[in-house]
């Protein structure tokens, strides 16, 4: 009976956050402290962890049912296998992704963890035709570096994206010997957070390690932002003021935005 309620509850949970995010993304851009308010008042009636990350079920999708804007520069990435919404972006995460790299026009990229998002970096490399642009990703897993480039490869975009395998300690931080090994001088201006896997809180050493290796200014997003332990490294990089947040879209499991420089 008792495993019956925690499922009713969290099938509850997810609804009213559902009708909560349909209130409150008409703006798109969410203020931190607006979702830190938002979490407050849902855990008031949900004792749970991440209170603000619905069942997938919400939001997960395969990558070939992508619809509407960039939906037909997306759609040929993925096949049937792949499942969008999970431990990957959503699809109007991968969408604003897009969107933000088109505005951006980002000469160097840095990502941190591979998957879905490195296709969507490496398909608008492709298509925005500008000599020089690259991406360099980073997995903690061997095994997911090596299926990621295989991926890259099948679908034409390996000439644009090389993802390294670094691995992590035990404190779920990347040895970042490695990273300057592989980064060779490059000075990055858009960087996408979506790892390392690890204890809560664990990317929070993501961006001040990649600090040195930053152009003068740039953008950054975090995925996953709405968990509790990436709403706590938004606020711990905005009360630092090195990495100024612009606030959450509140997508998936969130995606978090910021910039560096340029003040």
């Amino acid at each position: 009976m008792k495993n019956i309620r925690l499922i009713l509850s969290d099938y509850l949970r997810s609804w009213v956050l559902w009708l909560h995010r349909k209130a409150i993304t008409r703006s798109r851009l969410v203020h931190v402290e607006r979702v830190m308010r938002m979490r407050k008042r849902l855990s008031s009636f949900f004792n749970v962890i991440d209170v603000l990350t619905p069942l997938d079920f919400v939001y997960r999708s395969r990558g070939y049912q992508l619809r509407g804007e960039h939906s037909e520069e997306l759609c040929g990435l993925f096949d049937s296998s792949v499942q969008m919404g999970t431990w990957a972006i959503d699809q109007r995460g991968a969408k604003l992704l897009w969107e933000w790299l088109e505005k951006e026009r980002p000469s160097h990229i840095f990502e941190f963890g591979s998957g879905v998002s490195t296709l969507v970096i490496g398909a608008w490399i492709k298509q925005s035709c500008t000599l020089g642009t690259s991406c360099v990703s980073i997995d903690q897993n061997q095994h997911d570096a090596e299926k990621t480039n295989a991926w890259l490869k099948r679908v034409g975009l390996s000439d644009f994206v090389n993802v390294y395998h670094v691995p992590i300690d035990g404190a779920g931080k990347y040895q970042f010997d490695e990273i300057n090994h592989i980064t060779s001088g490059t000075k990055f201006d858009f960087v996408f957070v979506d790892g390392p896997a690890g204890p809560d809180g664990c990317r929070r050493h993501t961006l001040p390690a990649l600090k040195s290796h930053l152009s003068d200014k740039g953008v950054w997003f975090l995925h996953d932002a709405l968990r509790d332990g990436e709403l706590d490294i938004v606020q711990q990089w905005q009360r630092d003021d090195i990495f100024r947040t612009k606030g959450i879209y509140v997508v998936g499991q969130g995606l978090a935005i910021g910039e560096w420089g340029g003040e």
